[in-house]
């Protein structure tokens, strides 16, 4: 089953359910990306991940980066018009909360 990552401080329970019901097993939703980089750091292993880039104004790029360099599926799920930096220009973006189902399509899709 592979390991789905959600990162957002405001989750919606709904988009944790659909996210189980499509077969991934759920590591979160974290709400801060302390919580994230403690768990990655003691050997967390990351198939996927749903992140919401604007974490109350804690800007989540690094562990993108650091994601992405693993080999993870990354998306963009945010309820905001956000500017990504020029690397990231190939992450699909959804809008929270009504794109989660074609969000984790998406990711499934792309494991």
């Amino acid at each position: 089953m592979p390991k789905l990552l959600i990162l957002d401080d405001e989750f919606f329970g709904e988009c944790l359910a659909q996210a189980r019901a499509s077969g991934f097993d759920v590591a979160g939703p974290f709400s801060s990306l302390q919580q994230v980089k403690e768990r990655l750091d003691h050997g967390l292993e990351i198939d996927a991940a749903l992140i919401d880039v604007d974490l109350d104004r804690e800007l989540v790029f690094p562990l993108m980066d650091r994601l992405i360099a693993k080999g993870a599926a990354v998306v963009v799920y945010t309820g905001e018009d956000v500017l990504l930096p020029d690397r990231f220009w190939m992450l699909p973006r959804f809008r929270k909360p009504r794109e989660c189902g074609p969000a984790l399509a998406y990711l499934f899709s792309h494991l």
